[in-house]
């Protein structure tokens, strides 16, 4: 069995960029049909990185960073439940 695509998604701005690294080769960015490296969402880059895995026989494996509204729930502490 191959191993996965690990694609490394990063918010630069209002934009996202995806590198793809594949074992025994150099990180490299992934870039749309038109050229660019950036995308304008997730959906867009996944679906790019999903093209390419296809291409050459594998699946892909996603790193995200985790968003700001997921971070601050992980910060705060649980709540307590009152029990009768």
């Amino acid at each position: 069995m191959t191993q996965p695509l690990t694609v490394k998604i990063a918010q630069r701005g209002q934009s996202f960029e995806g590198t793809v690294e594949v074992t025994g080769l150099r990180s490299t960015k992934l870039v749309s049909r038109e050229g660019q490296a950036s995308f304008e969402t997730v959906a867009a880059l996944k679906s790019t990185a999903r093209a390419v895995a296809g291409r050459l026989g594998t699946t892909v494996q996603y790193v995200e960073p985790q968003r700001a509204a997921a971070a601050k729930r992980a910060l705060r502490p649980a709540r307590k439940t009152e029990t009768n």
